[in-house]
Parts: C-alpha cells; sequence; structure tokens
C-alpha cells in the first residue's frame, strides 16, 4: 500500500542531508515502503553520522521485503566512504530517482537520459558508481544495488532481467528439432487457409508461417487484426503436423483474458468459420487457457512455484494471450519453467498499456516501429517458398539482414496491422493517438462533427469537467444506449420475480439481450477516484438507474446492477474482471433475493450474491480491466490535470480501441493533447534488437 510522501519524512530518513525535500514529493512518485528501506541504507551506509535529530523513524523495525531475510536487520558499514561528503545529496537523491522510476513502472534509472538533470549530477554519479563494488551496498548481507555503465537497479530486476535474456537465448537459439520442414509447412499453411469460410490476409499469412517455422514467435496486433485467429489456425497446423493437443497448453495473465482465449478458440472453431474439423483438430475443443500463476502452479502456501528451471512444464507448445499485461518478474519465472524443445507463441498489443507492475516485456521484444520490419535472408526464401504468390509483394517490404545478425529475435516477430474491428473514423485518430501525432489528429476531419446524434464515429466533448454539467453528460449517455436503444427497462420487467429454481435457459432470449446491451456499452475511465474515476461515476449512475428501473436498493445491490468480480474464484468459475448482473428473483411467498448472473459460453451462472467473490458497480470500468475487451460505443472522460501520470496515449489509445462503433471523449483540449503527447516510457536494460 502507498502512502504520501512529506518532506518532513525525507528530513526524518535523512537526517544531516540537505535535500530539496518539497520539490522532491511534488515531482517524483516515491511511496514509503520504499522511503523505509532507504532509511536503512542510510542507516547501514553512513553509520558513523549522528542520528539524534528527531529522527522519528529511528525506532521503527528495518522494513521487510524480499530483499531481507526473516530476522535480520542493518548492519552500520562504510560503503560510501570514499565520496565527498558534498556529493552525498546527489548520491540519496539519485535513489530517490530510482524509486520513482520503479513506482513508475521502469526496471532502472538510466543515466544516460537528461530527465533527472536537474536533481543530481549525473556524470558525476557515474564516475562514483563505477569506481564502486556493488556488493558493498549490501543489507543483511544481501547486494540491494546493480550498476551496467549506464543504468542503475535495485538488483533483484537487474538479475531478472538477465535470466529473461538467458532463457530467451535458450529458447531461440535452441536446437531446431521442434521446426518443421518447409515442405511440410507450404502444405498445412494451404491446407488450414482454405477451409475457412472467409480469406485469410497475407499478415495473417504469413504469421502463420513465422510461428511454425520458429521454436520461438511473437504476432503483435491492435484489436480486430486477428490474432486470435491465427492462434486457431496455427494450432490446427501443428496438429496436422502431427503435434498431440494433450501437449498444448493456453495461458493469459488473469482468468478474465483466459476465459476469453478459451472462447475464441472454441469460435474460431465452429462450422460458421470453418469448413471442416477433423478428428485430431476435435481435440482443440477441449483445451482451456488457464491464467499463467495457474499455469506455473501458484500456491500462496508456498515460496516457489510448482513449476521452475528444476522442474519445467510438461508441454511441447505454450500460447500465452495478452502478453503486454506481464510484468517482468512474471515472465521471468515463465521462461524458466519452459522447457528447451517447447515451442512459444506470444500474442498482444505492443501498444496498450504495459503492466500494472514492473517493466515493459512485449515493448522490449518489438523492433523499432518507426523501420521496416528485419528479416534474414534465410528466412525469406523461406516464406517465399511457403506462402502464395500473393503474399511476396509483403516480403518485400522488410528489410533483409544476414542470418547471423546480432539481434536475438531476428524472424520471431510479425506485425498485425490490417484491422477490422473499428469504424474508421476511430482507426483513424486512435492511429494519431498512437503515434502521438497532436497535429493530425486535431486537424482529422473524423474529429469535427457538428453533432452526436450519429451513432457512429468518434465525438469529443471540448469541456472543462465541471462536476454537475459532467454528471448530467454521462447520466445522458447511459440513458440513450442503455434505455433509448437497449430498451433495458423492458427487459428488467420481463426477468423480475422469476422463480430462482427454474433453470435460466427458461428466459435464456431474454438474458441474452440483457448481455448484448451491458457488453455494448461501458464507460472506461484513467482513474478511481475523483469527478471522472469509476467510484463517482459509478455512484450517480446506481442513483440514475435505480430511478429510471423504478426499483431501490443500497449502492450497487439493486435488480439491474450491473457488477463485476474483483477477486479470482475458481471453484465457481469466477475470475477478476468477469462482468454480470443482478437479478431480483422469488424465493418463495412474498419473499425475493437478489442473484448474480454471468454469461459461461453459450449457457450463463447464476449465484446468490452472498458467495460470490467481492464485486463492484461496472457500468464505469477503468481502462486498465478493459484490456482485452471489446464494446461497441465507448464513453472516456480525461482528468483536468494536464500532469496526471495516467494521461499518456497509451491509455487513451486502448481505451478508444476498445470500440467497435463510436467512442465519446470528454475532456478539455489541453488535457486531450496532453495525453497525445505523453508517452509511457519505462527504462529497462534488455536490449534485443540491434
Amino acid at each position: 500500500m502507498k502512502f504520501n510522501v512529506t518532506a518532513a519524512d525525507l528530513r526524518r530518513v535523512f537526517p544531516g542531508l540537505s535535500l530539496p525535500g518539497e520539490a522532491l514529493v511534488n515531482h517524483l512518485n516515491l511511496d514509503l515502503g520504499h522511503l523505509q528501506l532507504l532509511r536503512d541504507c542510510y542507516l547501514t551506509w553512513h553509520g558513523r553520522l549522528n542520528y539524534s535529530r528527531n529522527d522519528d523513524f529511528q525506532n521503527e523495525t528495518p522494513v521487510q521485503c524480499d530483499l531481507f531475510q526473516q530476522g535480520d536487520s542493518p548492519q552500520s558499514n562504510d560503503s560510501l566512504s570514499s565520496i565527498d561528503s558534498s556529493n552525498l545529496n546527489d548520491f540519496w537523491v539519485m535513489l530517490l530517482c530510482l524509486v520513482s522510476e520503479v513506482n513508475d513502472g521502469s526496471l532502472c534509472l538510466d543515466l544516460t537520459k537528461s530527465r533527472y538533470a536537474k536533481w543530481f549530477a549525473h556524470e558525476r554519479m557515474v564516475s562514483f558508481l563505477n569506481k564502486q563494488s556493488m556488493a558493498d551496498f549490501a543489507l543483511a548481507g544481501l547486494q540491494i544495488l546493480a550498476f551496467d555503465g549506464e543504468r542503475l537497479y535495485f538488483k533483484k530486476y537487474h538479475v531478472a532481467e538477465r535470466e529473461v535474456f538467458a532463457s530467451l537465448q535458450r529458447l531461440i537459439k535452441q536446437n531446431s528439432s521442434s521446426a518443421q520442414k518447409t515442405e511440410s509447412i507450404k502444405q498445412v499453411v494451404a491446407a488450414v487457409s482454405d477451409s475457412v469460410r472467409f480469406t485469410l490476409s497475407e499478415e495473417q499469412k504469413l504469421a502463420m508461417a513465422v510461428s511454425l517455422l520458429q521454436p520461438f514467435s511473437i504476432i503483435s496486433g491492435g484489436p480486430g487484426t486477428g490474432k486470435t485467429t491465427i492462434m486457431g489456425s496455427v494450432l490446427r497446423c501443428l496438429v496436422q503436423l502431427g503435434l498431440e493437443t494433450s501437449s498444448m497448453a493456453l495461458a493469459a495473465p488473469t482468468g478474465r483474458a483466459a476465459y476469453r482465449m478459451t472462447e475464441s478458440l472454441r469460435q474460431g472453431l465452429n462450422k460458421d468459420v470453418i469448413q471442416e474439423i477433423t478428428l485430431a483438430e476435435q481435440g482443440l475443443l477441449n483445451l482451456e487457457a488457464t491464467t499463467l500463476h495457474r499455469l506455473l502452479g501458484a500456491n500462496p502456501s508456498r515460496k516457489q512455484h510448482r513449476y521452475h528451471a528444476g522442474n519445467l512444464l510438461p508441454y511441447k507448445l505454450i500460447v500465452i494471450d495478452e502478453v503486454s499485461m506481464v510484468d517482468m518478474m512474471l515472465m521471468k519465472q515463465l521462461l524458466a519453467a519452459i522447457p528447451s524443445g517447447c515451442r512459444v507463441i506470444l500474442l498482444g498489443d505492443q501498444f496498450q498499456l504495459p503492466s500494472v507492475s514492473s517493466g515493459a516485456v512485449l515493448a522490449d521484444l518489438m523492433p523499432d516501429v518507426n523501420q521496416q520490419l528485419p528479416i534474414s535472408n534465410k528466412q525469406k526464401t523461406q516464406l517465399h517458398s511457403i506462402l502464395p504468390e500473393a503474399c511476396h509483394t509483403l516480403l518485400e517490404t522488410f528489410e533483409a539482414r544476414e542470418s547471423d545478425d546480432a539481434s536475438l529475435l531476428l524472424d520471431c516477430v510479425t506485425v498485425l496491422t490490417d484491422s477490422k474491428r473499428c469504424q474508421a473514423d476511430i482507426a483513424e485518430l486512435s492511429e494519431c493517438v498512437r503515434k502521438g501525432d497532436v497535429a493530425g489528429f486535431m486537424n482529422s476531419t473524423a474529429l469535427h462533427k457538428e453533432s452526436e446524434e450519429n451513432a457512429e464515429g468518434f465525438y469529443w466533448h471540448n469541456v472543462s469537467m465541471d462536476n454537475k454539467q459532467w454528471q448530467g453528460h454521462y447520466e445522458s449517455w447511459l440513458v440513450k444506449h442503455y434505455f433509448d436503444q437497449g430498451g433495458y427497462k423492458q427487459l428488467m420487467d420481463q426477468v423480475k420475480g422469476i422463480d430462482y429454481k427454474t433453470p435460466l435457459d427458461s428466459h435464456k432470449a431474454t438474458i441474452d439481450q440483457v448481455f448484448t446491451c451491458i457488453q455494448s456499452n461501458r464507460i472506461l475511465t484513467l482513474v478511481n477516484q475523483g469527478e471522472v474515476g469509476t467510484q463517482t461515476i459509478n455512484f450517480h449512475a446506481c442513483e440514475m438507474m435505480k430511478h429510471q428501473l423504478g426499483v431501490t436498493g443500497h449502492e450497487h445491490l439493486f435488480h439491474g446492477a450491473v457488477i463485476m468480480v474483483r477477486r479470482n474464484d475458481a471453484s465457481l468459475n469466477l475470475f477478476n474482471g468477469d462482468v454480470g448482473v443482478l437479478l431480483e428473483v422469488e424465493t418463495g411467498p412474498d419473499q425475493t433475493a437478489l442473484r448474480a448472473v454471468f454469461p459461461n459460453g453459450s449457457a450463463y451462472l447464476s449465484y446468490s450474491i452472498h458467495v460470490i467473490p467481492e464485486f463492484t458497480a461496472a457500468f464505469a470500468i477503468t481502462v486498465h480491466k478493459s484490456q482485452g475487451s471489446e464494446f461497441n460505443h465507448v464513453l472516456m472522460p480525461l482528468p483536468q490535470d494536464t500532469d496526471h501520470r495516467l494521461l499518456s496515449r497509451e491509455i487513451i489509445y486502448t481505451g478508444m480501441t476498445r470500440a467497435k462503433q463510436s467512442v465519446q471523449l470528454v475532456g478539455s483540449e489541453a488535457a486531450l493533447q496532453a495525453g497525445i503527447r505523453r508517452k509511457n516510457i519505462r527504462h529497462t536494460g534488455l536490449r534485443l534488437w540491434e
């Protein structure tokens, strides 16, 4: 948990130093946990200083974190005895900047960047660190810092980076016994492409071929570019090449994403998509995606997962979806547990929001977006042989390189750009956001509409967030999409008071329409708190909904409330992010109760609200929670504060591209332009492309 850090806290932690406390706490993203860690470092590395100055931290127990062993405590040494006293301030300010970077999602403090130049002397600190043994910077016998000549780390992140790099080398450079012969790949790609009831794009066929040629591959693409279509097609190819479905594993970072992955695969294998599925391919219908933690055998009672470097996963193929949500520490654990000879396929959108925790793994794995996609001459020749002539023009747009190129991931990456999801105006403007093209966005004809009556496309309300005005706006939006167009009240009236013992199948047609309305419309916020946060919006939305529906209830506990589960419960088949609806059912003569109904494939699950995991109202959810979802209509408010750390092009892009038909964005021009300009930069040391 984070607490507000004050200048007084810095004075207590660093007695004897003269730090610009107010400026630091106003501009850096600091937290009490890391501050306590630095307090212990300061006590240990400056043990000779006088700490009699009103040090409120003096009598506290040293912070317990994964850098300490239980029961250990700081021990004094002279680690900083060689640094000039005039530079001591710079050293500790540098560590505070490192904390800020980590809290913002970076793995390190890049001392070649000028972002913190006004806070400390970079060159002097680089010179000092190069002369030091990092082993001197230890607590309880454990090294705390690491330095590679340019970047300063807390050691655990440096170790994680090195282990990820080593695992990638092992999986990419492994003996290519898992790779198939070119002629065999050509035959199965043609067979699978011909069997689907629509035409696969050149990019999609290319992604299939690359994933079959390489033991480790990445398919990156925005919403609607067909990543899940490719997943199903590649799995069918591998089955035809002899791989047993029992040796395949599918996983995603969250339970919600894993469920969507399973459903997408099954939808892609039905008769509306494939002309005929073979007996061997029918085994794919039994595949169930799981979360990464469950794949690795996480157990809260154990410090280590069941599967790790000493006990490898028992699969020959592992497919991971929504990789942009995977943080560095989890990726380290995953890659270490994958055996050599196992084919790995990663799917994701490199331009979406990165993981909530530290790192930007998918972005690190991808080449520079401003350059041609590189390809070795060897793979180019193979792809010319495998793919139909129509794809050869696409291959000529790649940058040819020698096969022994230093780039570790050469030939492993495919980028899909042809999206079939978003309405044209949304696609055009979201691309401007992705590129950070403020002028292109503001001057686009797609932006300038006279009214919002047309339900298609993009509409921007250039307003400041006056509380009453904003509340009226989103309530009007909900009325329009739920009641005027969705018929929500009529549907709720039809299912109110049904006998809870009656199978939901008897009301399936009506409940289908309820979820069509719910899953078509969503308010997406950048923040949880404040006037444009999910908590405030959901509170007022619930009050308005109760009035419109003619029902009563406490907060979000009422007939017709849209809810979201906040914790996983595998025993109930409910996962963090699952969205359902509360229905008032009849439990006896003149007795009613609320039950929560959730979609489960083509059927529904129904539970008493007293047994389901923690849940909240979900008329509005954060953009983070919406990742991997899609809606017909999206309303997205922007915070007023143009310096808000969550206001970035990645979050605006992610929110906009959840919508298929319409996006209404509400916020000032200053906030909008600031968000498009600001890129979420996470500093890491992974260097996979040269």
